[in-house]
């Protein structure tokens, strides 16, 4: 199993796309890391790497995790960093000059990324539904089920 920093940060990563604007000493800014759509897609892969010890999961499902993490994460770093500078391009042209043409165009574009992002997410929940166990599966989806309202507050877990 890799390092437990490694999967910390890939949790902190996450899969999810939507930002807030925060406010800095400097005025206004965008967050560090943008975020997916996708918040409502259950997230096996980290709901192994951070519960997977106290759901007794088996150590198939740890090494499948980290398997499709190493898949899918090279896909959405490109796309991850993308919609972070056209988020960051919108936030900033809607305080300055921009007008309303630039802006919708950079919409359109975060939206098709976002799209990529979310279908993305959803292979690695089909790979983690075809390498995991069953069982783990199962523990997984009852574990989501009950804490489902917790984990939606915490929308950066894979």
């Amino acid at each position: 199993m890799k390092n437990k920093m490694m999967k910390m940060l890939m949790v902190v990563i996450g899969l999810s796309f939507g930002s807030a604007t925060t406010l800095s000493a400097d005025g206004y800014s965008v967050p560090v890391r943008a975020v997916f759509v996708s918040q409502m897609m259950p997230r096996y892969v980290g709901t192994v790497s951070i519960h997977g010890a106290e759901l007794g999961l088996s150590d198939k499902s740890f090494e499948a995790a980290d398997e499709i993490r190493d898949i899918i994460m090279p896909m959405l770093k490109p796309i991850m960093k993308k919609v972070k500078k056209l988020e960051s391009k919108v936030f900033k042209l809607s305080l300055k000059k921009g007008t309303h043409k630039q802006i919708v165009k950079l919409l359109k574009e975060i939206a098709t990324l976002k799209i990529d992002a979310s279908l993305i997410q959803l292979k690695c929940i089909e790979l983690y539904k075809e390498k995991a166990p069953k069982e783990d599966f199962e523990k997984i989806n009852k574990f989501l089920k009950t804490k489902k309202e917790e984990i939606m507050q915490h929308v950066n877990i894979i």
